[in-house]
């Protein structure tokens, strides 16, 4: 009954991948009714995180002759439902082991349904290797994976820590797995604890805790109380710093009732969210930063920043680190495509793979229509940056983890999904890429992030989900990974020592020649006479004269930032800035302001594209003009009930300069 711990392994890593961002149901389970004939095990497991209840966990084992082998079939069904941003996501796993007579795995199916197309696994265990088989958009590929002897299946795992509750407390016990959602092989090493009283379904029970923690996620240590009868009642598995998923051992009732569609799912991405304790002006402008990072109450360790070349830890507390983050770029003329002499180790980045699928046809003639005429690599992979920004058009927290060939097809996702395709599009160039996750600030918070790095000569980022040309100095990486079958997962062992475990104050940033102490992010204003100047945020404008500045809002890109009104009477007007994120969409902005004002009308105002909305009520006017810059949305306000107010607002915006 204790294969549902192997999934637990998947079960993390496709959430550490989920908190950086309607499935169907899978093919029914073999408990789906009544109990199988001749069942040895039918389990269900209750799933929560955090104290709420996320889905659950159904395992069934019987006896079954496979390829003329008499063994045991393992079959597990997990379903676990969590928010994002306001998006809920299902993670949908359904999987089949075999294994022999003696215990040993020989073969292992898996249905996996991490967005809106499902993929499959297969792996046939031949001598030393394990001949594998993905299949997902009716793309077909065939690899093989190193196959250690010393596996031990479902069952083996199950009598691992069988034998680790009936041994003295402080005995150490090891064994190897292997999880199909990564494709790795997974080293368990089990503790055997003290004997614990444990409330079980409303009753106190007698149970032995057994410690276990994966190299898959090192330091995640977490806890299984194995009752008298060999049965796990329940497990806490911690995930990351201040997230912890629970399988408790329940019933069929139970276990359906906690994966219901009614049921509200925590927002695990919110959760992680690291507040900032200042507002970024353009933070895709950000050249270098220079950040205080503190360990929170309760975590030990920091994780490892020093490995990605663009971060250098200048202060090593134990308890509070200044980190500073410098944005890289490419150098034109430097290397050419395709890329050809690079170091053995980056070899992998060129290659093909179950989530990366850069030798797809269809998308590698695409990559090489982007870039037709272009043998520079970084410009060349600058316009597939751009391209891809584009071609993902429907922006959406709602994908849990799709392939870069399903992104190219359906033109949709979040953060990793831009780099995912990013990915396969420089790969298909003969640009050499990966995929990184960490940080990025954006609209006030230190969130859960993923981009790309190529190399042209060494390893430079861009992001695709901003198309910036680069990724600015906000991007704190925490891992990196080529996404090898088999690989898929190695960065994850510091992302969850690092995501949620950490608070980040901001000390200084550095745009271009000018360096802004924190100090000066809420007093980037100047009033002279008529004219109001913000060089943070790159806005200026002079008011009509013999109005007055009436109120004025030192941290403007809040919200407001400036109300301007005539001596008498209530014309107004107000400019406003607004950070908003990389999803933001017009059309939604049309809905929302829509109830009130007609519009919009598409013009101009310093040389950039405007939406102008107008309302009139009688005789008063109201307009509203928006202007995307960047990452920044300004909003210019009129409120007139006279022509000579509408030409003084006319005469207005022709003051406004954005090119500070």
């Amino acid at each position: 009954m204790l294969q549902f711990l192997r999934f637990a392994a998947g079960a993390c890593c496709a959430v550490l991948l989920f908190a950086w961002g309607c499935a169907a149901p899978p093919r029914a389970s073999a408990g789906a009714g009544a109990p199988p004939a001749q069942a040895l095990e039918d389990v269900w497991l209750v799933t929560s995180m955090n104290g709420a209840r996320v889905g659950y966990v159904h395992s069934v084992s019987r006896p079954e002759t496979m390829d003329g082998a008499a063994g045991t079939l393992n079959e597990s069904d997990a379903r676990i439902k969590m928010g994002r941003l306001g998006s809920e996501v299902e993670i949908v796993v359904h999987t089949r082991t075999f294994e022999d007579s003696s215990g040993k795995l020989r073969r292992i199916e898996m249905d996996t349904q991490f967005s809106n197309q499902p993929g499959r696994f297969e792996g046939v265990v031949d001598g030393d290797v394990l001949r594998a088989r993905s299949e997902a958009l009716g793309e077909v590929r065939e690899f093989e994976i190193p196959w250690d002897e010393e596996i031990i299946s479902d069952r083996g795992l199950e009598l691992l820590y069988a034998r680790a509750a009936s041994e003295p407390e402080g005995t150490e016990l090891a064994g190897l797995t292997f999880d199909p959602t990564s494709m790795q092989t997974i080293t368990y090493v089990l503790e055997t604890g003290a004997r614990e009283t444990i409330e079980w379904r409303g009753e106190p029970v007698e149970a032995t805790a057994v410690h276990f923690e994966m190299d898959l996620l090192p330091g995640m240590r977490g806890t299984a109380w194995i009752d008298d009868q060999g049965r796990a009642l329940r497990t806490v598995q911690p995930v990351m710093a201040g997230v912890e998923m629970v399988f408790e051992l329940s019933t069929k009732e139970e276990a359906l009732a906690a994966g219901a569609a009614e049921n509200r799912v925590p927002d695990l991405f919110s959760q992680l969210m690291i507040r900032s304790d200042v507002r970024i002006p353009h933070p895709r402008r950000v050249d270098e930063a220079l950040f205080r990072v503190r360990l929170k109450d309760g975590v030990a360790e920091f994780p490892d920043f020093s490995f990605d070349r663009r971060q250098t830890v200048e202060q090593d507390g134990a308890s509070e680190r200044l980190l500073r983050v410098r944005r890289l770029d490419g150098t034109p003329g430097h290397v050419t495509r395709p890329v050809t002499g690079a170091p053995p180790d980056v070899a992998a980045a060129l290659e093909s793979s179950s989530s990366v699928q850069c030798d797809d046809p269809e998308l590698v003639a695409a990559a090489q229509a982007a870039v037709a005429g272009e043998s520079d690599a970084w410009r060349a992979a600058q316009t597939l940056e751009r391209w891809v920004y584009e071609r993902i058009d429907k922006k959406s927290m709602g994908v849990a983890f799709a392939s870069a060939l399903e992104v190219f097809r359906e033109g949709r996702g979040d953060c990793s999904e831009h780099a995912l395709l990013l990915a396969a599009m420089c790969r298909a160039a003969g640009i050499p890429a990966r995929v990184v996750m960490g940080w990025e600030y954006a609209a006030g918070i230190f969130g859960g992030h993923a981009w790309t790095e190529v190399w042209c000569g060494d390893w430079y980022a861009l992001d695709a989900t901003n198309a910036a040309g680069g990724a600015d100095a906000t991007h704190i990486a925490l891992g990196n990974s080529v996404m090898a079958d088999g690989g898929t997962y190695e960065m994850f062992g510091n992302l969850a020592r690092g995501i949620a475990a950490v608070d980040i104050q901001v000390v200084e940033l550095r745009y271009g020649d000018r360096l802004v102490g924190a100090d000066q992010l809420s007093t980037g204003h100047l009033v002279q006479g008529d004219v109001y100047r913000n060089e943070l945020l790159g806005l200026a404008f002079a008011k009509p004269a013999d109005w007055e500045f009436d109120s004025l809002h030192p941290e403007g890109f809040t919200g407001d930032i400036v109300e301007i009104e005539p001596p008498q009477g209530s014309d107004q007007i107000e400019v406003g800035a607004m950070e908003v994120p990389y999803f933001f969409d017009f059309d939604e902005l049309r809905q929302q302001v829509g109830e009130r004002l007609t519009g919009p009308v598409e013009t101009r105002l310093d040389g950039r594209t405007a939406h102008l909305y107008v309302r009139t009520e009688g005789d008063t006017e109201n307009r509203a003009l928006f202007v995307l810059e960047d990452d920044t949305l300004f909003t210019f306000e009129l409120r007139a009930s006279s022509d000579d107010t509408r030409r003084l607002f006319h005469d207005f915006l022709a003051t406004v300069d954005f090119d500070l």
